[in-house]
């Protein structure tokens, strides 16, 4: 690289770095609002699922008892809403509001033969007072559908006789049963309608129910099936921009269910034209809540609260054969002590854990969205400083090319700033928070690099002193600077030898010297890692991150990105020789047993590494327990691919950096808690001051194992070097 070119692009990076820092400054004001939506919901609401516990009731002796003593225990344990359905036929069967008869059961009932061929549906009313209520209901539902519907009635009470056969008119879906409504608000719950899109959008019809709702004092919907009301009518109707101001007008906003295996259709647009009044909403099924243990579901909902946003805890319950016990058990009792918790099994109870973290139940409403003023200068400040870091970082691999990179990098910042494509933003943002970690272990390992040349040279020029010295006789000057010497000279640039500061060519010489010099270059490390994560929060700060109605894609590559990087930087940009001639010299190595061996090794770790990494990852049940040990004890579980494994890696491999070069080896691996912490902040659903403890947590007790490694590591030296084997 010719000299000029090479002073200019020093100078151009320590301009980039500037830029770095104008950038962070830029950022800071997407970090304080994100904090404070994060700030503006703070109730939860715990949900129950109606229909579940009349589906249980069905085993009971006396149905209607049991539903209202269930009802009553719930609303004890802190239970403060019902999700109710979508009626159907069925359905108010269960409750008993109507009882059905196929044809032969009918005639029967009316001491007559059923006719020929006759498969209709005939319906009792229980109460007069229900059937003034539900009789115009069904027969409208029916009736919208084509089917006939006549009066029928046995036995002094009145009744349907409807032109559809008893399995199919099953399963016709009705509205949600006014009376079951009234009578949950009247016990003083919170209502959750779900409604699905099994019928043809129907705006009065829809408007109807949204004003019933609104009546009842509901505040949210979440919506059963595969796809909101109206998605399907969507593109012929604009079903859902209907929706969507019948819902404003209402003040009623929508839950979005987490972890489902493919999102519900229509619920990204929806909540767009809500403007996001979504809340999220953590399921626990009917099989997690038969098999699972109060203590284990209490935390899993505090987990759900606090690590992830999500403020509509729905619970469901089902009944299941005991064979072993011979009777018929249900999950009720399991979701009251889930929640209120149990003092004779010293369980603490849902409620309990999240007001010990600042929340209260009550009724849910979504974030209040805040947003910086002058959003878009501030965003600019944040884009240009993500591509002077991302510049920065290419121009340790490829310096001659920085000018042209940052070229090429400020056009695209631009592009993404005029853009504003969440697919840009999010390659923006997934390269930024590759470069810092990558960047930070590769300016140390360029430091350490320079530091053991300039101790090289220093040992040379010693001994080249030392040789000259000698052939001048037994002077003063030979006596003082050979190597090794006890003069003044030789306590300057002998081997070993200390200088008055303490070290030898730049380096500590003494094992407390590295001690002191690993903490300096172990939190400089971390500061400069971390400068990535005020640029992510600010390139993707929009509410679908928080509500993960977008997802910031990338995981995989962000886990194995900087760990190669920093490898091939060690390899190819390492002491002595270029990068092409490093390249040759590796290809030209021979390959032995041994290396594959160690590759397999590293291939195999690197996979499971990879399995674990984004919201796939299983952990096993050991893991498990002990990741509920560390939440219990700091009540924020740090990541433990941090703090047992990269921080205590980096602190260890900074103290033997220090004095051998391979220690460097230590250093590449210890890339993985680096890119970690960068990828805490990543999962923008959690919020910012959880993870910013998370990481702290982590450096905190990484630093504690680092320093324990350090001692173990000196302790064994000191007893290899007491045997005289250790070879240097």
């Amino acid at each position: 690289m010719p000299q000029w070119l090479e002073k200019s692009n020093r100078r151009l990076a320590k301009g980039l770095w500037w830029a770095v820092l104008i950038g962070l400054l830029g950022s800071l004001p997407f970090a304080y609002t994100r904090i404070q939506t994060e700030a503006s919901s703070k109730k939860v609401e715990f949900v129950m699922d109606y229909r579940d516990i009349v589906q249980v009731s069905q085993t009971q002796a006396d149905p209607k008892r049991f539903v209202e003593e269930k009802l009553q225990e719930l609303k004890d344990a802190g239970v403060n809403a019902m999700a109710v359905y979508e009626s159907s036929l069925e359905e108010l069967s269960w409750e008993k509001d109507v009882t059905l008869y196929n044809a032969q059961n009918a005639a029967l009932l009316e001491g007559k033969l059923p006719e020929y061929g006759d498969n209709r549906t005939y319906l009792l009313f229980a109460n007069p007072e229900h059937a003034a209520v539900l009789r115009p209901i069904i027969e409208q539902a029916f009736a919208k559908i084509g089917v006939s519907v006549s009066s029928w009635s046995a036995g002094g009470r009145e009744g349907l006789l409807l032109g559809i056969g008893p399995d199919d008119a099953y399963m016709r879906t009705l509205p949600p049963n006014p009376i079951t409504l009234q009578k949950l608000k009247d016990e003083g719950f919170l209502i959750v309608p779900r409604l699905s899109d099994r019928l043809p959008y129907d705006d009065e019809y829809v408007g109807g129910l949204i004003d019933e709702f609104k009546a009842l004092g509901v505040s949210s919907i979440i919506f059963d099936g595969d796809a909101v009301t109206g998605f399907a009518d969507q593109e012929d109707e604009e079903s859902l921009d209907k929706l969507a101001v019948r819902l404003n007008e209402a003040g009623i906003g929508i839950g979005a269910i987490e972890n489902l295996k493919i999102p519900q259709s229509g619920l990204g647009t929806l909540a767009k034209l809500l403007d996001y009044n979504v809340m999220r909403v953590h399921s626990i099924s009917e099989g997690e809540m038969n098999v699972g243990k109060p203590q284990t579901l209490s935390d899993r909902i505090l987990l759900a609260v606090k690590d992830r946003n999500l403020r509509l805890i729905f619970l469901n319950a089902s009944a299941s054969k005991e064979a072993a016990k011979g009777q018929i058990t249900n999950s009720i009792e399991t979701i009251v002590k889930t929640v209120a918790g149990d003092e004779e099994e010293d369980v603490k109870g849902a409620i309990e854990l999240i007001e010990d973290f600042g929340f209260e139940v009550g009724e849910a409403h979504s974030f209040d969205i805040h947003r910086p003023a002058a959003a878009v200068l501030w965003k600019a400040f944040a884009v240009f400083g993500s591509v002077a870091l991302i510049a920065a970082a290419i121009g340790l691999y490829l310096p001659s090319l920085l000018a042209l990179v940052t070229v090429i990098g400020a056009i695209g910042g631009a592009g993404v700033l005029v853009l504003d494509s969440s697919l840009l933003n999010q390659a923006l943002a997934l390269v930024t928070a590759i470069a810092a970690p990558t960047a930070s272990l590769v300016l140390l390992i360029k430091w350490l690099r320079a530091k053991h040349d300039r101790k090289a040279s220093e040992r040379k020029e010693g001994r080249e002193t030392g040789r000259g010295s000698g052939r001048g006789g037994d002077s003063e000057s030979g006596r003082t600077s050979g190597l090794g010497g006890k003069g003044e000279s030789g306590r300057t640039s002998g081997l070993g030898s200390k200088s008055e500061s303490g070290f030898a060519g730049g380096l500590p010489s003494s094992a407390w010297g590295r001690v002191g010099a690993s903490l300096v270059l172990f939190v400089r490390t971390a500061v400069l890692s971390l400068v990535a994560v005020p640029f992510v929060i600010a390139i993707l700060n929009n509410i679908t991150y928080n509500l993960v109605l977008e997802q910031f894609r990338g995981v995989s590559l962000l886990h194995l990105a900087p760990i190669a990087l920093v490898a091939l930087y060690a390899v190819l940009y390492g002491y002595g020789g270029t990068v092409r001639s490093n390249f040759l010299h590796l290809m030209k190595q021979p390959i032995t047993v041994l290396w594959v061996v160690l590759i397999a090794i590293v291939g195999a770790l690197g996979m499971y590494y990879l399995s674990r990494t984004g919201n796939s990852g299983q952990a096993s049940g050991l893991e498990l327990q002990f990741r509920s040990f560390l939440e219990g004890t700091f009540g924020v579980r740090p990541r433990t691919k941090e703090f047992l494994l990269g921080h205590p890696l980096l602190i260890l491999g900074l103290f033997l950096s220090l004095r051998y070069r391979w220690g460097i080896v230590f250093l590449i691996a210890a890339t993985l808690g680096q890119l970690s912490m960068v990828d805490t902040f990543a999962h923008l659903h959690t919020p910012i001051f959880l993870s910013a403890t998370r990481d702290l947590l982590g450096l905190g007790l990484g630093l504690v194992l680092g320093l324990i490694a350090i001692a173990v590591w000196q302790l064994l030296e000191k007893l290899w070097r007491s045997r005289g084997r250790l070879v240097r």
